[in-house]
This record gives C-alpha cells, sequence and structure tokens, in this order.
C-alpha cells in the first residue's frame, strides 16, 4: 500500500513538472515570437515601410494583447502613413486593455508633436514662394537654381507630417516650376492615397468655379479660362465674365523657358478698348524692358501708341517692381 501510493505521488509530481516546465517552454516560445515581430515591426518603421509595420505590430498584439511596446510602434507605424485618426485609436485600444499610462502619455506626446509640425508648416509656408507657375521670367536654369533646394526641404518635411496635404500641394508645385511633369503628378496621387485631399486631383468647384487638371494647374477660374501648351505653359488666357468679357492675352516664350511676347486684346461692355503687344529683352541682372506698341480705341477713335518700361524680378520670377518707364 505504502508503495502504490509513494508511486502514485511521484507519477502526480512527474505530470505536474512536465505541465510547468511546457508552460515555460511555451510561454518563452511566445515571449521570442512577440519580441521577434516587435523587432520587425521597428525594423520597417525605420525603413519607411509603414505597411508592412502595420502588418507586423498587429501580429504582435494578437501574441499579447497587452504589450504596450506593441501598441506604441502601431501608433508610429500608422503617424507614417498620415492617419492620425487611426493612430490615436491604436493607443486609445491599448489603454483599454491594458490601463497602461504610458499609452496615454503617448496620446500627449503625439498631439505634442502634432502642434509642433503644424507650427513649422505654417513657417515654411510663409515663407514658399507663391504662384509657381507664373515664374515667366526665369530661365530653365535659373528656376533649377532658385527651386531644387526646396524639394529637399519639402520632401523632408513630408515625411515627418504625411498628414499635412498641403504638403504634396506645394511640393507638387515646385515640381511644376522645374517641369519635372511626371514627379508632379506621382506626389499628387500620393498625397490624396495618405491624406485623402480631394484637392490634390483634378477637380471642379462651384463656387468660384475654378477647375484644375491632375498637375494643379488652375485651367478656369471665377472669370478667366487658360489655355496651355504641350510644356504645361500658359499660351492664353480669355476673361469670360464681367465689363471685360472676351478679353484675350496670349503668350509667347523663347527656348529658355522664359516669356517673350504677350498679345492683349481688350474688350469694355462689348466694345473692343485696346489691343497691343509687349515683348521682353532681358537684362541679365533681375530686370527686364517691356517695349509695348498698341492702338487704344476711345469714343470709337484709334490711337496708336508706343511706350516701355522696365521691370524688376526676384530669384522666384516674381514681379516685385516698376523700375522704370521709357
Amino acid at each position: 500500500m505504502g508503495q502504490k501510493k509513494t508511486k502514485i505521488i511521484v507519477l502526480v509530481i512527474a505530470v505536474v513538472t512536465a505541465a510547468v516546465l511546457a508552460g515555460v517552454f511555451l510561454y518563452g516560445g511566445d515571449a521570442r515570437k512577440l519580441r521577434e515581430q516587435i523587432n520587425l515591426g521597428q525594423k520597417y518603421l525605420s525603413e519607411m515601410n509603414y505597411e508592412e509595420a502595420i502588418v507586423a505590430f498587429n501580429q504582435a498584439i494578437s501574441l499579447d494583447p497587452r504589450s504596450v511596446d506593441a501598441y506604441i510602434g502601431l501608433a508610429d507605424a500608422y503617424m507614417g502613413l498620415g492617419d492620425t485618426d487611426a493612430a490615436f485609436q491604436a493607443l486609445q485600444d491599448g489603454y483599454e486593455v491594458t490601463g497602461d499610462e504610458r499609452l496615454g502619455e503617448y496620446q500627449n506626446e503625439l498631439n505634442d508633436r502634432i502642434q509642433v509640425l503644424w507650427e513649422e508648416w505654417t513657417k515654411i509656408t510663409n515663407e514658399l514662394p507663391y504662384f509657381f507657375e507664373n515664374c515667366v521670367y526665369l530661365t530653365y536654369e535659373e528656376r533649377e537654381a532658385a527651386f531644387r533646394p526646396l524639394v529637399a526641404e519639402l520632401q523632408e518635411f513630408r515625411g515627418r507630417a504625411p498628414w499635412i496635404g498641403g504638403v504634396y500641394a506645394d511640393l507638387s508645385e515646385v515640381y511644376r516650376a522645374l517641369n519635372e511633369w511626371d514627379s508632379c503628378l506621382a506626389v499628387r496621387e500620393e498625397g490624396y492615397e495618405r491624406t485623402g485631399d480631394a484637392y490634390l486631383l483634378a477637380h471642379e468647384d462651384d463656387d468660384p468655379h475654378m477647375k484644375t487638371d491632375a498637375y494643379g494647374t488652375t485651367l478656369e477660374g471665377s472669370n478667366f479660362k487658360w489655355q496651355l501648351n504641350e510644356q504645361h505653359q500658359v499660351i492664353a488666357e480669355e476673361i469670360t465674365e464681367g465689363q471685360d468679357q472676351g478679353s484675350t492675352m496670349e503668350y509667347s516664350y523663347d527656348e529658355s523657358g522664359r516669356n517673350s511676347v504677350e498679345t492683349y486684346t481688350g474688350y469694355y461692355n462689348g466694345e473692343l478698348s485696346i489691343t497691343y503687344v509687349d515683348r521682353y529683352t532681358y537684362n541679365g541682372d533681375g530686370t527686364v524692358n517691356v517695349d509695348r506698341e498698341g492702338v487704344n480705341y476711345f469714343n470709337g477713335q484709334a490711337e496708336s501708341f508706343a511706350n516701355g518700361r522696365v521691370m524688376a524680378f526676384d530669384k522666384y520670377g516674381r514681379f516685385t517692381e516698376d523700375v522704370s518707364h521709357y
């Protein structure tokens, strides 16, 4: 009897020991898998491969729903894609499961980070040149020197704040100024995918009747239409509404990409009011001579005239002032 009890006790101890050892082995295996998935997710984050990072961190969460590191990594991956709502939801889901205050603190950290980035973006936009498509006084080489540094600046910021649609719009306009149309289109499509900003696609608004193409170039406004050539340069503008309806401006460009001739036909209340031709001569010092010849129709009488002026422009091709008339 005593020997039988001893055998039973030994058997129970062996079974319990085996179960404990098996549990330790299984737990250790899951712990290793968890760490591998988190490390994999961090690797994808460092490579900016955010879709794969999301997969890795979600797999880590399935292994251990209480892994704070996995939820934080998942939030970072969503931030990388520009989906701030999903990032905060990941942290909230993690907090509801774990009750860990680190996840709440990370939400606050993300809020602070986003606020800082918005402030930085406001500063950048205030310093960016405006109306990139109108840098008509610059050669292609001058555009390269002026606008190429902006590409790196905007790309770097896009990597840190991919949820801001304006970054993609401005970067695409810089590519327009550089005549890199494939890059212009690609960055607008990427921006739409990440932010859902419909203004990054070709669109038409009811008010103020604004129509753009897929490159973000304005085709129609509240009272005008533009016609573009194969290089996406504006070659004709027509006034479609108002007292000047019917007036047109035609633009020509030289081989360097600069504006060379403008021909204007003006109407006022349906009557021909003025016609003129402007011819541009560049001085190489940031100024351009504009020689004008035309006919002014006043009270039904035609009066021919000729005049000229010197205009100054900055490194981005923006008109700054009339230097003189002659």
